[in-house]
C-alpha cells in the first residue's frame, strides 16, 4: 500500500529569521543594558585564564607604611594594574585665587587658607608618599613612577632637574617652602644650561618637580609622563573657561559637563592610553585625590577586552 503523502508546508526562511531575530532582541537589549551599566564588569572575559596582573592584585599589600587605606578593584583577566597614590598639591597664588573663585561661584562654603598652609599639607602627604613608594619598590621591580603634570615633552628635563637639585642639596625636599625650592630650581637650570636666563621659569612647575623628587625617592626612580600635551593644555584652558561661564550665570548643565570632561575625564582617559602603550604592567601613579579612575577603567575594559585594567587606590595618612 502506498503511503499517503502528507503535504507539509515549509515556513519561509524569511519568517524563521524574523522569529529568531525577535527572540534575540530581549537578549541583546538585556545584555547591552546590563553591560552599559557595569553589571558585567567583574565577570571574567570568556575563555580567559588567570593573568599575572590578577595575581598581582590579589597579592598587593593591604597594609602599607604611610597609608591609611588600600582599596582594590580587580577586573578578571586584566593585563595592566594601575596603582593610584592619591595626593594634594602645592599651589601658586594664581592657582589659589582660581580655586577660591570656583568655590565661590559654585556656591560651596570654604575656609580661606594661605599658600603656606597648603604647601605644608602637601609636604605632609608627600612624606607619606615617600614611605609608600619605598614599600612598593620592595614588592615589585619598580623602575619608574608616573607623576601628575609631567608631559612627554618635559619628562627628560624634569628628571634632570630632580637629579641636579637633589645633588646640590640632598635635603631640599624636606622643606615645604616652595619659594626656596623654586630658587634652587632656577639655579640648577643655570648649571645645566649655562648662559641662559631662567628668571621667568614658571612657578607651577616647581610643584611638579617637588612631586617628582619625593615620588621617585630623590631620583632613584624615573619620573614618567602622565599627560598628553594637547589634552593637558586643553584642560588648563578649560579651568579659565569654567570660571567665565559661571560668572555669566546663564549656562546649561551640558555646557558644564563638557568643560568638566576637558578638565578631568579626558586627562584620565589619556593616562590609560599612555599606560596601555607603556612597558610597565604594574604602573604606580601619583595623582590628585580629586581624580577617580573607576568609571574610566570600566568603560575602557568594555572596549578593550584583551587589554583590561585593574585598579588599586592608596590613601596616604596625610590626606
Amino acid at each position: 500500500m502506498k503511503k499517503k503523502k502528507v503535504d507539509i508546508k515549509k515556513k519561509p526562511k524569511s519568517r524563521n529569521r524574523l522569529k529568531a531575530a525577535a527572540l534575540s532582541i530581549p537578549l541583546l537589549i538585556g545584555g547591552y543594558w546590563a553591560n552599559s551599566r557595569g553589571y558585567l564588569d567583574n565577570l571574567p572575559v570568556i575563555g580567559y585564564t588567570e593573568t599575572e596582573t590578577d595575581r598581582a592584585v590579589d597579592n598587593f599589600p593591604e597594609n602599607l607604611p604611610g597609608a591609611s587605606r588600600v582599596r582594590k578593584h580587580k577586573y578578571a583577566g586584566s593585563r595592566n594594574l594601575m596603582v593610584h597614590i592619591q595626593i594634594t598639591h602645592s599651589l601658586t597664588e594664581r592657582q589659589l585665587k582660581q580655586v577660591e573663585e570656583l568655590r565661590k561661584l559654585s556656591g560651596r562654603t570654604y575656609e580661606p587658607t594661605s599658600l603656606e598652609t597648603i604647601d605644608f599639607e602637601a609636604a605632609r602627604v608627600f612624606n607619606d608618599v615617600y614611605r609608600i613608594v619605598t614599600e612598593i619598590r620592595d614588592h615589585y621591580t619598580l623602575r619608574a613612577i608616573y607623576v601628575e603634570g609631567l608631559t612627554v615633552d618635559n619628562e627628560v628635563l624634569i628628571n634632570d632637574l630632580v637629579d641636579e637639585v637633589v645633588r646640590a642639596d640632598p635635603k631640599i625636599t624636606e622643606t615645604p617652602d616652595m619659594s626656596k625650592l623654586h630658587t634652587a630650581i632656577v639655579a640648577a637650570l643655570g648649571r645645566l644650561y649655562p648662559g641662559n636666563d631662567f628668571t621667568g621659569f614658571p612657578r607651577d612647575t616647581t610643584s611638579v618637580i617637588y612631586q617628582a623628587a619625593k615620588a621617585t625617592l630623590h631620583g632613584k626612580l624615573w619620573a614618567t609622563a602622565t599627560e598628553d600635551e594637547r589634552i593637558f593644555t586643553r584642560a588648563r584652558r578649560a579651568h579659565d573657561e569654567l570660571i567665565e561661564v559661571l560668572k555669566g550665570k546663564v549656562y546649561t548643565q551640558q555646557e558644564i559637563d563638557r568643560i568638566s570632561r576637558l578638565i578631568d575625564d579626558d586627562r584620565e582617559d589619556g593616562l590609560l592610553s599612555l599606560l596601555s602603550d607603556g612597558s610597565y604592567r604594574v604602573a604606580v601613579v601619583v595623582y590628585g585625590k580629586g581624580h577617580d579612575w573607576k568609571n574610566n577603567i570600566q568603560k575602557w575594559n568594555r572596549k578593550h577586552k584583551t587589554d583590561r585594567f585593574s585598579l588599586v587606590e592608596i590613601y596616604p595618612h596625610g590626606l
